[in-house]
């Protein structure tokens, strides 16, 4: 399996390896549901958690960086596109950079 380097591979990888019956139940279940198992295989198989993997760099070159916030984003744009609806990355970015800002005031 070619790992992805770009958001549109890994959905696109998602979309060809999951089929219609996973595909429903994906849209019936909230994303947190798939963080400790399909979102962790994920992060682990496409090296989310290793700043110079592909995937990772493509996340960080948009203002993503944790590897947490990669999978959440492939997760919502995979659900967006099974949706037939578009899918905000800059909207998402900026969700996540506040988030981490706000932390940093804790």
């Amino acid at each position: 399996m070619k790992t992805p380097t770009t958001l549109t591979e890994a959905v696109d990888y998602l979309d060809a390896h999951t089929c219609g019956v996973d595909k429903a139940e994906f849209l019936s279940k909230s994303d947190a549901h798939y963080h400790f198992s399909t979102g962790m295989d994920l992060r682990n198989r496409w090296q989310l958690w290793e700043p110079s993997s592909p995937l990772a760099k493509w996340f960080a070159s948009q203002g993503i960086f944790h590897a947490d916030d990669s999978s959440a984003c492939i997760f919502k744009a995979f659900r967006a596109k099974l949706q037939g609806k578009p899918f905000d990355l800059v909207q998402e970015a900026e969700f996540y950079k506040a988030y981490w800002e706000s932390s940093k005031e804790m």
